[in-house]
């Protein structure tokens, strides 16, 4: 692992569990602009995804936002 890697792991280690939910859109302007990095720059940020807490979001709390 990269000294950089490890770096933005450390960070994201020290985030509080958290969730973000994006559109399909986002998610596809994401995935384009990461077309365009060094594959070693979308590994760190992918492998630090996987280590982040994970959430489960359930309908009642999809409801309560739209209100």
């Amino acid at each position: 692992m990269s000294k950089d890697e490890t770096v933005f792991k450390e960070e994201v280690q020290k985030l509080e569990p958290n969730a973000l939910v994006i559109s399909v859109q986002l998610a596809e302007a994401l995935v384009g602009y990461l077309k365009t990095k060094p594959m070693a720059e979308v590994e760190a940020l992918v492998n630090a995804i996987v280590q982040s807490p994970s959430v489960t979001v359930n309908q009642e709390a999809q409801e309560e936002t739209k209100e």
